[in-house]
C-alpha cells in the first residue's frame, strides 16, 4: 500500500519474515525523529520539520504477529524504513519503548 501527497510518501509491505514501513522524510535526520512503541502494537513516528516549532506524528498499526519488541529503524538520505519481524502466531503486546534509529 502506498500514499503520496507530494510532500509525504509512505508505503508498507511484507516478506515471509518481516513487515516493513517506508517513509520519505526529506531533510530530516535521526535527531529530528522519535519512534516509539506505545499502545498495543502501534508504532508512533514523531518529528520536527525544519527545526521549527512545527511537528508531525504518524502512527502505524502492526499486525498481531508482529514482534514490535524487535522492531528496527534506519534512516538514509531522508528515507526512513522500519522493519518488524514476524512470529508464527500472535505475540504478546509490545512494551512501551523507544526504537533507536540507525543511519
Amino acid at each position: 500500500m502506498e500514499f503520496d501527497d507530494g510532500r509525504y510518501y509512505a508505503s508498507r509491505g511484507e516478506t515471509d519474515q518481516f513487515y516493513f514501513y517506508e517513509n520519505r522524510l526529506s531533510n530530516l535526520t535521526k535527531d529530528d525523529l522519535k519512534i516509539e512503541v506505545q499502545d498495543k502494537n502501534i508504532v508512533f513516528i514523531d518529528g520536527l520539520l525544519d527545526k521549527t516549532k512545527y511537528g508531525f506524528t504518524r502512527s502505524i498499526r502492526v499486525p498481531p504477529n508482529g514482534k514490535v519488541d524487535e522492531a528496527r529503524a534506519v534512516i538514509r538520505h531522508g528515507n526512513l524504513t522500519i522493519t518488524v519481524p514476524k512470529a508464527e502466531g500472535k505475540v504478546p503486546e509490545g512494551n512501551p519503548r523507544i526504537i533507536e534509529i540507525d543511519t
